[in-house]
């Protein structure tokens, strides 16, 4: 038994599979496969190293039946071909070696299908008139009978062709608006015939693969439904109706329901910062005691093994399903039962490189903060390699990138120098972890820290790097992670304005019940209004673009407008300030009026710039091998800062 999390690590079987531990690694899309649908060796990486990470269970990620079509990313595996058998065996095999299991998950993206990859298959639902609550739903035909079918037809070829490689079970994807959520769903599923209208109805297309699947992979493998248990949104599934599915599917042949999320009212099928931390759990809770045989899991931002433990001791949940988290730091399983659950990196729930990063048509899946996400075939965090000729490191700066750069180098076996002229480490990372539900910021940043301590990097704070001290230190290599500074726009008056970094510094002196005004509408701005609402303070925000926070993906986007609307903000788009005053602002909107915005305070959030872009041509120009990070070669984000700080460090020879 294990003294740390003694329900978390304890065996289970489902069906005649035995797992080693609770853990599973949940399915995602990465768009790491080739666009024909085959294995490639960053495929290959992303799943040993979670199975080296201690998981007792892998699914892999979404791979359409009916292959083109159903594919709502360019890079999907596919399952419908021979030809993929022996690619995916050796994966298989690298799992196996590890004493974890893996299966392969069946889907099809109905309404979200992207025509642009299909090729030219036409995009298909239940009923064509139900549109899907995703922002992604294309219009699409109603299924025939014939289609219906044929869709049988391929899950068959695709069951035998998964069994052939010895995978220890398959899953379907029955939900987050997918073509077998759409059947379930009375949102979306008004047809007439045997496909519609009672629950059995609405399930039977699922059912019937559950027992297709059963037949082709025998009673020794794992037969699971990835449900969607309810729905947020009118009409939807309810909590009672997705019980009565789960056990539908138990009757069928299946022996594990993974617990998760319909549609939604923005179309997300995972938890944003702002949610709390385990709320599908009840999901489970609802659904365990009203099946006889099947296990049952749990998904959505289980980020730590003490959440986790909790909710398989009070018999909640059999299994926990971690997803993000596993982008995040892969070797959360092997950390949590070994005692070392304080040097596990959680996930951020930001939806910034794991959403953000692979919808782009030639993306793939990333996460902000673990820089070895999607490049596990080159490096990962515990072998990163050594040096062949290890440099003194001068690293000045002690923000994320500085902090990354630092991390890995010492790890690689340089000698590592990090500088900070403050008195704390973080950089922007303090900041940004003072607006509304940002903690898992300050967590990050706290984590950071203590990984420097773990791979014995002691920064000197309050130090200067000037040239005399570099001079005197003697570095090898001078990597510059110096950050950037708030830019301001050539508008009059604007230093009357005050900085938003500054106000967020000030965060325990902020103002109370003031008219302000915030000139800029983007990420930063719109965090600093609800820092400030909360203050009960009145905002007006001046906005150049059509839009607030345009470069945060879509959920953030909705909630950020929710948030501000409900606090009565003035929200003016399209405007361009044109003088700062001491107690208003002047400002052109859309149509080409000039308003007045009076107020008690203006603050200024209109981005950032590097600090000192000359530097680095200065330190190279005296000899010294120069390299900039993070924001100080280009103002970007946590993700574009802690790539950054890898590429250069493990381009050190």
């Amino acid at each position: 038994m294990n003294k740390y999390f003694p329900n978390l690590f304890s065996p289970i079987k489902i069906g005649n599979v035995t797992l080693k531990n609770r853990v599973v690694m949940s399915a995602m899309d990465t768009c790491y496969f080739s666009v024909n649908g085959t294995v490639t060796r960053k495929a290959i990486a992303h799943y040993i190293e979670r199975a080296k990470g201690g998981v007792g269970l892998i699914f892999t990620e979404v791979s359409p039946f009916d292959w083109p079509g159903g594919r709502q990313s360019r890079r999907e595996p596919r399952f419908n071909s021979p030809l993929v058998t022996t690619e995916w065996a050796e994966v298989i095999q690298c799992v196996h070696s590890f004493g974890t299991k893996i299966c392969a998950q069946l889907s099809h993206a109905g309404f979200i299908s992207d025509p642009d990859y299909c090729e030219g298959r036409p995009t298909v639902a239940p009923w064509a008139e139900g549109k899907a609550a995703s922002s992604e739903a294309h219009s699409a035909r109603t299924l025939t009978k014939e289609e219906i079918e044929y869709f049988m037809e391929e899950i068959a070829e695709c069951l035998r062709n998964i069994k052939s490689c010895d995978f220890d079970g398959v899953e379907f994807h029955a939900a987050h608006d997918y073509l077998i959520n759409e059947f379930l769903s009375p949102a979306t599923n008004h047809r007439t015939d045997e496909y519609g209208g009672t629950t059995e109805n609405r399930a039977r297309f699922l059912t019937d693969a559950v027992r297709l699947a059963k037949e082709i992979m025998g009673p020794d493998k794992i037969i699971s439904v990835r449900l969607a248990c309810r729905e947020e949104i009118e009409g939807g599934i309810t909590a009672e109706e997705g019980a009565k599915i789960a056990k539908l599917c138990e009757e069928a042949g299946a022996n594990l329901i993974d617990c998760s999320i319909g549609q939604g009212p923005d179309g997300a099928a995972t938890e944003a910062e702002w949610m709390p931390d385990g709320r599908r759990i009840h999901y489970a809770a609802y659904i365990k005691p009203r099946l006889s045989k099947a296990k049952v899991g749990v998904v959505g931002k289980l980020r730590t093994p003490e959440l986790c433990e909790k909710a398989i001791a009070e018999g909640s949940t059999d299994l926990v399903f971690l997803a993000r988290q596993m982008l995040c730091d892969p070797y959360w399983a092997i950390k949590a039962e070994t005692g070392r659950s304080g040097e596990i990196r959680k996930c951020l729930s930001c939806r910034e490189g794991c959403f953000a990063a692979f919808r782009p048509k030639s993306g793939s899946i990333r996460c902000v903060i673990n820089p070895y996400t999607g490049f596990e075939d080159t490096a990962t965090e515990h072998n990163p390699g050594r040096a062949a000729f290890p440099k003194k490191v001068l690293i000045i700066g002690g923000g994320i990138a500085g902090m990354q750069a630092a991390i890995i180098a010492a790890k690689r076996g340089h000698e590592v120098i990090l500088t900070e002229k403050s008195d704390h480490l973080g950089g922007q990372m303090v900041l940004a972890g003072i607006p509304p539900h940002k903690e898992a910021v300050t967590e990050a940043k706290d984590w950071f820290i203590a990984e420097l301590a773990r791979v014995g990097v002691e920064p000197r704070l309050n130090t200067e790097a000037d040239i005399e001290y570099i001079r005197s230190v003697k570095p090898d290599v001078i990597l510059l992670a110096i950050g950037s500074r708030p830019s301001r726009p050539p508008v009059e008056g604007i230093d009357l304005a005050a900085d938003g970094w500054d106000v967020l510094r000030d965060a325990g002196h902020m103002p109370q019940s003031k008219e302000i005004v915030i000139i800029g509408g983007g990420t930063v701005g719109c965090e600093i209004a609800q820092t400030l609402i909360e203050k009960g303070n009145h905002i007006t925000i001046i906005e150049m673009d059509d839009g607030l926070s345009k470069k945060q993906n879509l959920v953030h986007r909705q909630h950020n407008q929710q948030v501000l609307e409900e606090a009565d903000t003035v929200i003016c788009l399209n405007s361009a300030v044109q003088k700062v005053e001491k107690d208003k602002v002047i400002y052109c909107d859309g149509e080409g009026n000039i308003r007045e915005a009076v107020c008690d305070m203006v603050i200024c959030a209109t981005g950032q710039k590097p600090k000192d872009p000359q530097l680095a041509g200065e330190l190279r120009s005296m000899g010294y091998e120069t390299y900039t990070l993070g924001d100080a070669t280009e103002s970007g984000d946590f993700r574009t800062a802690t790539r950054s700080a890898m590429d250069v460090v493990m381009a050190l020879s």
